[in-house]
């Protein structure tokens, strides 16, 4: 059944803009068969789940930066006037966490992931054992974080980045990245060998870059709040700030030679986003999280005009309130009408896939294509049925209620859902 189906959606709507009404997919073997609008498919097989007239059909829904590891500390948040007093936060609550828990903090991550609809995602994992991965049909790539300003130890923690690597299960949809944590956690000697190591064995890198105002100011100057931050937990002797942007010092330390993930990037001057367009790399913008702690605007506008390819991201439930990818479309439609309906449904699905590394096609819903597809249910109201097939995704009522990952049912909403023989 879940191998080879048919499935009858009102409408698809592909990342060219293309919609369709009416439409039968034919799923076999994890790819989409066939595909056929209008009347049914002249041989249907034995059954075939009809979604409904109130539901629209988009490429698998892709979030490209959480830490799902941190799930289970969503309601020990709360914002605070200082970014270094929440990271203090994070520190007490997870001191206390044993890698089992951490590792069920992670599959509570995952399995709200694909209640949401996510087919595909980019995570942080650091404490939590990475075999849970295998345990779920989540796609994507799992970023193993390396936190350490201290040069001396640099080699030691590669070391351990190495193992983590190493054990990274073979037998799940997950394949390996490297994530150095930032610029102010991780030392310029550490930074080198993660760029080496990634690129020696083409594992891609992601950073957290440019995240705050205070990550500026240390880079440059060495002072600041998160200069105090680092002299709590330890500051080498005789560290002396780069005097560059995190973007300039990344680049500089090799990280841009190959196209690599770039967390946020909330304070990229317009020299930056150069820098970002020419390498080929992409920036994970967090809409929710960005919220949260209150940044100013978001250059995303800016960075579509430069060509960069800009990927969604929930970050983790201690900055978001759900791992919901289609409730970050709903925030960055809100707050940036400069983006088009179409480029945030593709920076959701197609440029998340090409952030993560992951196969991807501009049009992702052609026979052929791999079968990962999310179906959104909007509301029965006249407002949403007034609206067109994409604008209806960013209805309030909206939801994601079916998906399928390679072609096998992820999540179905039975009570949503009509049935037909």
């Amino acid at each position: 059944m879940d191998s080879n189906m048919i499935i009858r959606c009102k409408h698809l709507i592909d990342c060219s803009g293309r919609i369709e009404e009416n439409v039968y997919l034919t799923i076999s073997g994890g790819y989409i068969a066939a595909m056929d609008c209008g009347d049914a498919p002249a041989f249907p097989p034995e059954e075939c789940i009809d979604l409904g007239d109130d539901s629209i059909l988009i490429p698998g829904l892709v979030n490209a930066h959480t830490h799902l590891e941190l799930t289970l500390a969503q309601n020990c948040f709360r914002p605070q006037p200082l970014f270094t007093n929440w990271i203090r936060t994070i520190i007490s609550v997870t001191s206390q966490w044993e890698i089992d828990y951490f590792s069920q903090s992670l599959r509570d991550g995952i399995q709200q992931s694909v209640a949401c609809g996510t087919t595909a995602a980019g995570d942080i994992i650091r404490q939590a054992d990475g075999a849970a991965y295998s345990e779920f049909p989540l796609q994507g790539r799992a970023y193993y974080e390396v936190i350490n300003f201290d040069s001396h130890t640099a080699d030691k923690t590669s070391a351990a980045l190495k193992r983590n690597l190493a054990e990274h299960p073979t037998n799940g949809c997950m394949l390996a990245g490297i994530s150095p944590h930032s610029p102010y956690t991780v030392s310029e000697e550490l930074l080198r060998q993660c760029v080496s190591l990634g690129h020696s064995i083409s594992a891609p890198l992601c950073i957290h870059l440019g995240e705050t105002v205070p990550e500026l100011e240390f880079l440059r100057e060495g002072t600041g709040e998160l200069r105090r931050f680092r002299e709590e937990l330890g500051m080498p002797p005789g560290w002396t700030p780069p005097k560059k942007t995190p973007v300039e010092y990344f680049r500089d330390l090799g990280g841009l030679d190959r196209p690599a993930v770039l967390v946020h990037c909330n304070y990229a001057d317009e020299n930056d986003l150069k820098i970002i367009a020419a390498s080929g790399s992409s920036v994970v913008f967090c809409p929710r999280s960005h919220q949260y702690f209150r940044h100013r605007r978001h250059p995303v506008e800016a960075m579509l005009q430069w060509g960069i390819n800009v990927a969604i991201g929930t970050d983790s439930l201690a900055s978001s309130p759900s791992l919901s990818v289609l409730d970050e479309m709903k925030a960055l439609r809100r707050s940036y009408s400069g983006v088009s309906s179409i480029d945030i449904l593709k920076m959701a699905t197609l440029n998340g896939l090409r952030a993560l590394s992951l196969p991807h096609e501009e049009e992702l819903l052609r026979p052929g294509r791999p079968a990962d597809i999310t179906v959104i249910r909007v509301g029965a109201g006249k407002e949403e049925q007034d609206k067109s097939p994409l604008e209806a995704i960013f209805a309030d009522s909206s939801g994601a209620f079916f998906s399928l990952i390679g072609g096998k049912i992820a999540l179905r909403s039975v009570e949503r859902e009509a049935r037909k023989n």
